[in-house]
C-alpha cells in the first residue's frame, strides 16, 4: 500500500508532465504521445489526439487540488 508521503512526493512531478509535455499550448490540445522532452513526433501515434484523457488528465488534477 502507498502511502500519503510517498504519494504527496509523485503528485507534483506528474502534473509538471502532464502540463508541459503532453499539454500543445501553441494548438490547445492535449497530444497522447510525445518524444522525450515533450516534442511533438511526427507520425500516426504522434498526432493522436483523446480529448477524453485530456479532460480526464485535467479532472484528476483539480481533483488533486
Amino acid at each position: 500500500m502507498i502511502g500519503t508521503t510517498e504519494i504527496e512526493a509523485i503528485i507534483k512531478p506528474i502534473i509538471e508532465t502532464i502540463m508541459t509535455k503532453f499539454w500543445d499550448k501553441e494548438n490547445n490540445l492535449f497530444f497522447e504521445n510525445r518524444g522525450p522532452n515533450g516534442v511533438f513526433v511526427d507520425c500516426f501515434e504522434g498526432r493522436v489526439i483523446n480529448a477524453g484523457h485530456g479532460n480526464e488528465a485535467i479532472w484528476f488534477i483539480l481533483d488533486l487540488a
